[in-house]
């Protein structure tokens, strides 16, 4: 299979350069590795940077460029942020107030949704914020004692935690790297406070809505009416540690959605303030605690898979695809927003069946699908945004992403493969919906429009 794409790619395009053809082979197989392989998609993607930089296709000089990118900046400091969270009992005593008065299990579901979106702003994973919620599960989970409300509730956290990620730069590798190729393309930088303004309503409207379907399918309407048995809320005053990492996290999250106005970078707040925690006057963790809080893995996969997107544009590969395609196909087919809007919706939504990883969805997409249709007249940001967003969805299996496979593997009975395809099958057109309007209603109004 890897074999016949390499002579598909150099068979149809003789007419490329020869550095454009190398890097599409090696951008192929790459694809082939992210689908058909069961090898790590890090090694995979370290693979492709590997032979693109034999075939020089990536300068040296490029790796230490993308090293001090800013984004990865931001990542670092988010990772060693949400540890100090955790640690520290802030995220779980938060989570616990909030919820501890409720009086229905559906307010407990609506709310209990909120606050996942919020942890989009400071953990920089979807398996990272699947993770803060678990003890919150398994103690609301021990409380409740319902084997109905606890399926549903194990069924929401996953779902909102990966739909709701689109609220954050940070909240996805994916968003690094579609705020890379937007830039890449032309368009005006993201930063962290345009992406909050694009990225949050969408994240609470898809979470809003997967809460409710959740509730309708899994909980019948006694069920949802029902005052749920809560834990108790912790009445003990914060500790001075616990203090000091709410108001470094506070000033922290203010001061990134107003630095780029001021002329400072996102980056370099996110870093101040995982050093405060770190070697501050009231640390909350150790240096060696800070270090292993960081996914390297997940970092090493985001900078590799950024060298490649480099490749394909520097090569020019990506925009003869494109060219080609704009020429190969009827612009009538694609001349109609609405239709280029549901066709790119819908293979974003699709693609987790086929791509698990969320970061290598986006790097694949975006050249091989929202650039070749920039050509056709529509703004690549547009579509950039579209295809980042809609490769949020990836619930349909347990396999398709961690955070949903480590709800389904608890020693605590939650969910059936069968619970994950009914609800993927009732929110996948909703969202395909949601998309759609998003990209023809709401995003325009906020300065991104298909048709620029």
């Amino acid at each position: 299979m890897a074999a016949f794409a390499a002579v598909a790619v150099i068979a149809v395009e003789l007419t490329y350069p020869a550095e454009a053809r190398f890097v599409l082979v090696v951008f192929a197989l790459a694809i082939v590795g992210w689908t058909l392989l069961k090898i790590d998609d890090t090694v995979v993607a370290l693979a492709a940077v590997a032979a693109l930089l034999l075939g020089g296709a990536v300068p040296l000089a490029t790796i230490p460029v993308t090293l001090t990118n800013p984004l990865i900046g931001l990542l670092v400091g988010a990772f060693v942020i949400a540890t100090a969270l955790t640690r520290s009992g802030l995220a779980e005593r938060a989570v616990i107030a909030t919820i501890g008065n409720v009086r229905s299990v559906t307010r407990l579901f609506h709310r209990l949704a909120l606050l996942i979106v919020a942890t989009a702003f400071v953990v920089p994973s979807t398996t990272g914020r699947a993770v803060l919620f678990l003890p919150v599960f398994l103690t609301l989970a021990a409380s409740i004692r319902d084997v109905q409300i606890v399926r549903a509730l194990a069924l929401l956290i996953p779902s909102v935690v990966l739909l709701s990620a689109c609220a954050s730069l940070t909240g996805a590798g994916a968003h690094l790297v579609a705020a890379e190729f937007i830039t890449r393309s032309g368009g005006a930088p993201i930063d962290y406070a345009r992406w909050t303004v694009l990225g949050l309503p969408f994240a609470v409207a898809s979470s809003f809505v997967a809460t409710s379907v959740i509730l309708g399918l899994f909980l019948d309407r006694e069920t949802r009416m029902t005052a749920p048995k809560l834990p108790s809320i912790s009445r003990d005053p914060l500790r001075s540690r616990q203090r000091a990492v709410a108001t470094i996290v506070a000033v922290m999250l203010v001061a990134l959605l107003g630095a780029t106005a001021v002329g400072i970078e996102p980056a370099l707040v996110a870093l101040m303030a995982a050093t405060l925690l770190v070697i501050g006057p009231s640390r909350a963790l150790t240096p060696v605690t800070a270090l292993k809080a960081i996914e390297w893995k997940l970092l090493v996969f985001l900078i590799a898979t950024m060298l490649m997107g480099d490749a394909l544009i520097a090569s020019d590969a990506a925009r003869l695809v494109a060219a080609d395609l704009v020429t190969s196909v009827d612009r009538q087919a694609f001349g109609n927003p609405l239709a280029v809007a549901t066709f790119v919706s819908a293979i974003a939504l699709c693609a987790h069946l086929v791509v698990t990883s969320r970061t290598a969805r986006a790097v694949v997409l975006i050249p091989m699908l929202a650039l070749p249709l920039a050509g056709f007249g529509y703004d690549p940001a547009a579509l950039i945004l579209l295809v980042a967003v809609g490769t949020g969805f990836c619930q349909t299996l347990p396999v398709s992403a961690k955070a949903v496979a480590l709800y389904a593997t608890l020693k605590q009975p939650t969910y059936a493969p069968k619970d994950l395809l009914l609800l993927s099958a009732v929110l996948l057109p909703i969202h395909l919906i949601l998309l759609v309007a998003f990209a023809l209603v709401v995003w325009p109004l906020l300065g991104i429009s298909l048709q620029p």
